[in-house]
């Protein structure tokens, strides 16, 4: 690839892996993850067809994403593993690859239905990001759906949608955000890495107002959109007018477990020393006599 290529690359595995991190906890700015996959979106329609160069992208594209945002599991294969630095590395790169095999299905089966089909379509988009989630292996599953349930409103459509229906939602969603203001947010970046020879930084809002003015081509999209706010919405109000009937004071005992034995004392001085601090903990919690539950 190019030197162009490849910046392009990077910035789209940096803004997805970005956008996802602060939209998660504990910052649950759940808003940007709109915005996460319009460099999917862009990486596909810049490499269409192109299947095996799409597969080494998803692979860097993991890589980025999970050393932004699981940064804390190299620390973990170190700490807990075991592993020395120069061995935990190269686990932590084959980890991300394996456990983020969602990056290359999607680019791949999208790229591959969207030649076919020889046109794109928002809801293939959001089909390929639900079987992806069904059939590959994640760090964190559900994981797009779940930053989606940031949203107060749009989590109680999960009671009828489920955790699969928003990650549907949101490629949806952001595909259509995409075709409407991102494709061409992008491209008037990205010509500034030729600037100043063809830079079309200053064609920004006549680009944009041109693809908004087609919004009306989008029909089912948005009435999909309106649909789950709707929803969400009329269930949020639906259960914030129930008042419980009855209060409960429950006890719950949550000890420090230990997650390795280092300081010297053998499991099982480890294991009783845990097993006295729960009897301590269930003893003093049942002074303050909690109610009872079956």
């Amino acid at each position: 690839m190019k030197l162009k290529d490849w910046l392009i690359v990077l910035f789209c595995a940096l803004w997805i892996a970005l956008f996802a991190n602060y939209a998660f906890a504990p910052t649950s700015l759940s808003f940007l993850v709109w915005f996460a996959p319009w460099g999917l979106f862009y990486i596909e329609r810049r490499f269409r067809r192109q299947y095996k160069k799409l597969f080494w992208i998803a692979c860097l594209l993991a890589i980025v994403f999970y050393s932004v945002s699981f940064e804390w599991i190299l620390y973990m294969t170190v700490t807990f593993g075991g592993f020395p630095l120069f061995l935990a590395i190269p686990i932590f790169f084959l980890s991300a690859v394996f456990l983020n095999l969602w990056f290359p299905f999607f680019l791949l089966m999208y790229s591959f239905l969207i030649s076919k089909l020889r046109r794109e379509f928002a809801f293939v988009a959001g089909f390929v990001a639900l079987l992806g989630e069904f059939l590959t292996p994640q760090v964190f599953p559900w994981y797009w759906g779940s930053i989606v349930a940031g949203n107060i409103y749009l989590a109680q459509t999960a009671e009828y949608m489920s955790i699969y229906g928003l990650t549907f939602f949101l490629f949806v969603g952001s595909y259509l955000s995409f075709t409407l203001i991102g494709r061409s947010f992008l491209d008037g970046l990205f010509s500034l890495l030729s600037f100043p020879k063809n830079s079309k930084l200053a064609n920004f809002p006549k680009i944009q107002w041109k693809r908004i003015k087609g919004i009306h081509y989008y029909g089912r999209e948005l009435l999909v959109v309106l649909l789950f706010w709707v929803l969400g919405f009329s269930l949020y109000w639906k259960w914030n007018k129930v008042q419980p009937s009855e209060w409960v004071d429950t006890l719950i005992i949550q000890p420090n477990a230990p997650l390795e034995f280092r300081d010297g004392r053998s499991v099982a001085e480890t294991m009783l020393d845990l097993m006295g601090r729960i009897e301590r903990l269930t003893l003093e919690g049942a002074a303050s006599h909690p109610d009872p539950v079956d």
